[in-house]
């Protein structure tokens, strides 16, 4: 279980990320890199986790994340931040934190694509692409990005608020 000042700081860092993320479409360095080093420092002090459980943690968020922003899924500030997230938290948590974050970026992407109308468009993409292989015409794809900052938020808060069920 973590201490109640992990979850505060954590919660504290995600939610500024999340406001900064939705506002200006960036997760700020300043923010993400001391989170991850600072972490990292005191998980070599008797205060936090122990630095192995701090290295995977950070394993557990950053490769996946990392393989993600190579094809383009998220961005680099989200890779950070994950990062972060891992960090702090240990290998339990992070992987609900992972889990919690996809259906909470399924759940909103979703909510998007019903709001911009582009749900039965989306079905019918995907039905071609999956069962027919053929090529979606660009010029009928609407784009739409989410500062995944939001969803990222909800599936720390998620992991941290819950009792243990996953893990």
């Amino acid at each position: 279980m973590l201490s109640f000042h992990v979850s505060l700081i954590i919660s504290a860092v995600v939610l500024v990320s999340a406001i900064y993320d939705f506002k200006y479409r960036i997760i700020p360095n300043w923010l993400t890199y001391p989170t991850i080093l600072i972490g990292i420092i005191l998980s070599l002090t008797p205060y936090s986790i122990s630095f192995i459980e701090c290295m995977y943690g950070l394993a557990i968020c950053f490769i996946p994340s990392f393989l993600i922003y190579v094809f383009q899924g998220i961005g680099g500030g989200d890779v950070k931040l994950l990062t972060a997230i891992g960090v702090w938290v240990g290998s339990a948590a992070a992987i609900e934190v992972m889990i919690y974050t996809v259906i909470a970026g399924s759940g909103l992407s979703l909510i998007i694509i019903i709001l911009n109308d582009q749900f039965w468009v989306t079905i019918k993409n995907s039905f071609k692409y999956l069962f027919f292989r053929k090529a979606i015409k660009q010029d009928l794809v609407i784009t739409i990005k989410i500062p995944f900052a939001v969803p990222i938020a909800i599936g720390t808060l998620w992991a941290l608020i819950l009792p243990r069920h996953i893990i």
